[in-house]
Parts: C-alpha cells; structure tokens; sequence
C-alpha cells in the first residue's frame, strides 16, 4: 500500500501524543464505564427491547407473507375459474411464484425462530423476572414441548406451500 503524506504523518506511536493527531483521536476525561449495577440495568434493558423487536419482526413477516400468499392463491383462482381461463403457462408461473415465494417464508420464519430462541435463552439468564415468569406459567411438561413460534414459524408455511403444490399438480392433471 502506498503511503500518503497524510498517513506518513500519523504513525501508531503519534496517536494521543502529537500536534499532527489533534482533533482526531477523542480525549477522554471521564471514565468510560458506569456502575456494574447501571450496566447490568441497561443491558437487561437493551436484551428486552431487542427480543421485543425480533417478536414483533417474526410477527410483521408472518402477517406480510401470509397476505402475499393469500393474495396470490386469489388471484390464482380467478384466473383458472375464468372463462376463458388465462394460458396455463401464466398458471404454472404465477404457481411456481407462489411455491418460491413460500419456501422463501420457511427459510425466514426458520431462521427467526431460531434467534428468538436464542435470545429467550438469554433473557432467561440475565432477567430473573422473565425466568420466574416462564417457570410459573410452564410448570407442565408437554406445555413446555408446545411452541406457538415453531407452529407459526413452520406449520402455516409448510401448509400454504402442500395448497400451492396440490393445486400445481390438480391443474397439471386436469390437462
């Protein structure tokens, strides 16, 4: 890498100590850190507003693919019940759209899943009250097993893409 005079100036052993590096390196007259406790406070603050986050995007992607889905199989279905029906290879392509369009969703909604379960496992550890919470609300062993994300996450895809390709394989048939 060619030096420039600008980096000949500012060498490893200027930074901090030297006129040419003023103003470019910050000063810094406080600590840096706070309190153990005010960062404990604020890092059990940032964990819960970011699983909160993650849940309301996992919910977002569920409601906007649910609605691209839906609307596909509509608009699927007026043109095959038309008379006369749109040209089967328009079919097959918008039936291809919608059986890639949800294994797209699967893939997202898997990969959310598993960082939501992710940071429940360590909001358990670092926030007592959510522990307490899961651990009062869960004391059954089979509710512990029943996962409403992986139900949504896994189930309402895997179930739009058996309709898409049931109706991809019923209009092939039908030919």
């Amino acid at each position: 890498m060619k030096r420039t005079k600008k980096t000949k100036d500012i060498d490893k052993h200027d930074v901090g100590t030297d006129s040419k590096v003023e103003g470019l390196v910050p000063k810094y007259d406080k600590p840096l850190a706070k309190t153990s406790d005010d960062l404990e406070a604020e890092q059990r603050a940032r964990t819960w507003e970011h699983g909160l986050h993650e849940d309301k995007l996992f919910n977002d992607r569920l409601n906007f693919f649910s609605f691209l889905e839906s609307a596909l199989l509509g608009i699927f279905g007026v043109l095959y019940s038309k008379q006369p029906s749109a040209p089967k290879s328009f079919l097959y392509s918008l039936g291809g759209l919608g059986l890639a369009s949800t294994l797209i969703w699967l893939f997202i909604q898997l990969r959310q899943m598993f960082y939501l379960k992710h940071l429940v496992s360590k909001s358990i550890k670092i926030l007592p009250e959510f522990r307490e919470t899961l651990d009062g609300f869960s004391k059954n062993k089979w509710w512990r097993r029943f996962s409403v994300t992986r139900l949504l996450a896994v189930f309402i895809p895997v179930l739009f893409f058996i309709v898409w390709a049931l109706t991809i394989f019923f209009m092939y048939t039908s030919a």
